[in-house]
């Protein structure tokens, strides 16, 4: 663990980054935000910590929005004051560009809003690396759900962040909860399929875990029906 802020507290350090910016300024009407969304997002906790794998080591955002942290009642741990509320967890599209946290701010929002706690999990250093994603990733999830002592998550996912989500589901089950959302799954750029499909199906079966997809096909943006990486996620899903 390295550092922990909410927005409002690095906006008091005149440090705010652009995109933080850009959704409490500048696209805030176009969100159709009132009041009560800004102040959520103010209220977001950015936790730092530093993850170690073999030889390599990355410094780790934990974003979340957390109805009980501020409770200071002698029996609650830190880590155990996200499992107060439901947990979801929120993965945008990972390793295709910077603050894939916000693509999918709205409905964590709202999420929120309806008494869910929400995280999310980033590595700066593979903003745009979905290689070190697919290779990594998913056991960083699983040691950043750990840290945190949460069991039972659901998730909320786009574009690659669905396709690590299964990765980390067929590695460690027990961390999920049985309802999941998928908008958009893609896979990076030249990457076959992390996880076996058989054994994604075995665990849905076993489990009774549900998953709901969704897809919104933009030309030359996203066609799951077309060719290239999401016809590819959308094939192998189609398989169970």
């Amino acid at each position: 663990f390295v550092s922990s802020s909410t927005m409002r507290e690095t906006i008091a350090k005149g440090e705010l980054p652009d995109l933080e910016h850009g959704l409490l300024q500048k696209n805030s009407e176009k969100l159709r935000w009132q009041m009560e969304e800004k102040t959520m997002l103010l209220e977001m906790t950015m936790d730092v910590l530093r993850a170690e794998q073999g030889h390599m080591q990355v410094e780790v955002h934990v974003r979340s929005l957390c109805h009980s942290r501020g409770v200071t009642v002698d029996y609650l741990r830190f880590e155990e004051r996200f499992n107060m509320k439901q947990t979801v967890l929120v993965m945008g599209d990972v390793g295709a560009a910077p603050g894939p946290w916000a693509q999918l701010v709205q409905p964590a929002l709202y999420l929120h809003a309806n008494d869910y706690n929400m995280i999310w999990i980033e590595v700066p250093a593979w903003s745009t690396n979905g290689t070190l994603w697919i290779k990594y990733g998913s056991k960083l999830i699983g040691s950043v759900l750990n840290f945190y002592c949460l069991q039972s998550v659901n998730t909320l996912t786009c574009g690659a962040g669905g396709t690590i989500f299964l990765q980390a589901l067929v590695e460690s089950p027990d961390l999920f909860g049985k309802t999941h959302f998928l908008y958009n799954q893609d896979l990076p750029k030249g990457r076959g399929l992390p996880y076996q499909i058989d054994a994604l199906g075995d665990i849905l079966r076993e489990r009774q875990i549900q998953l709901w997809f969704a897809y919104n096909d933009e030309l030359e943006v996203y066609e799951h029906a077309g060719e290239g990486m999401p016809v590819r996620a959308y094939e192998s899903i189609s398989k169970l």
